[in-house]
């Protein structure tokens, strides 16, 4: 397998880890290989580990069967749409960011590159749900449950880090009811 090739299959793996670890919340450890910011396609991509499955195979406890199925589905999903939708989105983010950056970008030029955003961000959530879905079917009703749970603990501190932004910036504690 030639080395754009290899790379191309791992960039898929992690785009399909990324969606199981991360929708289950697997981010708990604290920072780690690709988890410092960014897409999240850092070294060893989402939680380190082979192609960035290490913690996904470990919470969900995922089969040897399930790992090739989960392989040979981001590496479909690749190639039917979702390279595109990274590559695009990607794109109209750094032209967001570089008008940012630039003192002479006028109020109207900065609409224009943030709105330019939507259909690639758009597209990209929509690849993203379909390698989900797929990925999501892979599993067991019982790893299922478990990414359900796991999903609710990623919620939860969620909102706690927003109430220590919130407080941390002096404002007020959220009301959730």
């Amino acid at each position: 397998m030639s080395g754009s090739k290899r790379t191309i299959l791992a960039m898929t793996i992690l785009a399909a880890a990324a969606l199981l670890a991360g929708a289950a919340g697997l981010a708990s450890a604290g920072p780690g290989p690709g988890r410092r910011g960014g897409d999240g396609f850092g070294p060893g991509g989402p939680g380190g580990g082979p192609f960035g499955l290490g913690p996904a195979t470990r919470e969900l406890e995922l089969t040897v069967a399930q790992r090739e199925q989960l392989r040979a589905i981001a590496e479909q999903q690749w190639g039917s749409g979702l390279q595109a939708a990274v590559e695009a989105a990607r794109t109209a983010r750094e032209a967001l960011r570089a008008a940012v950056e630039n003192p002479a970008a006028t109020e109207e030029q900065l609409r224009a590159a943030a709105m330019a955003t939507a259909a690639p961000d758009a597209n990209l959530a929509v690849a993203h749900h379909k390698l989900y879905l797929a990925a999501r079917a892979i599993l067991t009703t019982e790893q299922q449950a478990l990414l359900q749970r796991l999903q609710a603990e990623r919620d939860e501190r969620r909102e706690r880090r927003h109430d220590a932004v919130d407080a941390w910036l002096g404002g007020p504690p959220r009301d959730d009811d």
